[in-house]
């Protein structure tokens, strides 16, 4: 069975996580460590797992940003 997970902070992130984007050092916790304690507070992260059973088979990113106008 296939479902997600979302994720508000890198803490919560499996372990998996790196081994299945090892291939971009821009999706790895290191980098998205450093984002998100850089971030602006208009700028809130989301990290999403997407699992078949309970292996981490795929992942996204999403970024909430509050514009004023």
């Amino acid at each position: 069975m296939t479902h997600f997970k979302r994720y508000v902070s890198t803490a919560q992130i499996p372990p998996a996580w790196n081994a299945l984007v090892r291939h971009d050092i821009f999706l790895q916790m290191p980098y998205l460590n450093a984002l998100e304690e850089a971030a602006p507070t208009t700028i809130t992260p989301y990290y999403i797992g997407v699992f078949k059973d309970d292996a981490l088979v795929g992942i996204a990113l999403i970024q909430r940003v509050e514009l004023y106008a």
